[in-house]
């Protein structure tokens, strides 16, 4: 089971999987012998950001279909290289040729993505893919959720780390409140448990869908770090000729999350509301008033642990 960024043109997706839920990003479910792929298309971006980066954040891998060499590929490659999405195929359209892509992604995470053109050939080797988990414990960005008649609240998103189990109880960050897991289904086939890389459907006793918002991650209570200040220790794009200075407003993506920070002091933001991460993980900085708007990674320290 693999989450593919579906970049570009979504059209080799479409091909393969077949529609799914549909938001800010659209999804293209598979499912075969050689394996389940989601692709994830961010069909708002670029005029929208951060459908990118949710996209990027939840991905094992990366097809980009490239119709023209141009910003809007540039910044696709800079989020996929400092996320570390080292994985990937690109599809090239217009008598693009592999050697006008090579020397743009020379020594980034992309250098090693290969060049293919027919469907069935791109489906099987994404089914190879793999990814390896952020952890030993759950965690499930989510990305829908809705209501549904005679089942209650269902959330939909990728297990990148740990598993899911029928029954389980989990915390929903950033909030302390407690849900327990009703059922599984993975692709619509139920299930007791759920591995990482799976795209999970669970239904949710404990919270109604009205209390739920864009951004919440399903993990094991007390897992995860909520806070909204810290120290920032930044690994800035080398595509990115800008720099980090105080009073910026920067905002930070993990998961779901795109949140809107400011810079206090040096190496010091504060976000506008609490956000939830796991212990050492890296997220993605964004500037928007630059281009890329992807300007760099970071691991957040809360200030009160220090």
């Amino acid at each position: 089971m693999v989450n593919i960024a579906a970049l570009g043109n979504p059209e080799i997706a479409s091909k393969i999987g077949k529609k799914g839920t549909v938001s800010d990003i659209t999804m293209y479910n598979y499912k075969g012998q050689e394996g389940d792929i989601t692709f994830m298309y961010p069909h708002r971006y670029p005029d929208r950001i951060p459908p990118l980066l949710y996209s990027v954040n939840l991905a094992h891998g990366a097809l980009i279909s490239v119709e023209s060499i141009d910003r809007t590929l540039g910044e696709e490659m800079v989020a996929l290289d400092l996320r570390g999405i080292d994985q990937g195929i690109f599809h090239l359209k217009n008598y693009i040729m592999p050697e006008q892509i090579k020397p743009l992604v020379k020594g980034t995470a992309l250098e090693n993505y290969e060049f293919m053109n027919e469907p069935i050939e791109i489906r099987e080797k994404l089914a190879e893919y793999s990814m390896p988990a952020i952890s030993d414990r759950t965690l499930i960005p989510v990305d829908h959720f809705f209501p549904v008649k005679g089942v209650g609240t269902v959330v939909l998103g990728t297990v990148l780390g740990g598993k899911a189990e029928v029954h389980q109880e989990l915390q929903v960050y950033p909030y302390e409140r407690k849900v327990q897991v009703r059922s599984i289904q993975v692709h619509d086939r139920d299930r007791k448990e759920a591995g990482v890389g799976s795209r999970v459907g669970l239904a949710l006793k404990g919270i109604d869908v009205d209390e739920l918002q864009r951004g919440i991650t399903l993990a094991d209570p007390g897992s995860m770090v909520v806070e909204s200040r810290f120290r920032i220790d930044p690994v800035l794009s080398p595509y990115w000729k800008g720099e980090i200075k105080e009073d910026m407003v920067i905002h930070l993506s993990s998961g779901t999350q795109f949140i809107p920070g400011r810079m206090i002091e040096d190496k010091v933001i504060e976000t506008e509301r609490k956000m939830a991460f796991s212990p050492g993980e890296k997220v993605l900085m964004v500037y928007l008033e630059s281009m890329p708007r992807v300007v760099g990674i970071t691991e957040l320290k809360p200030l009160d642990k220090e």
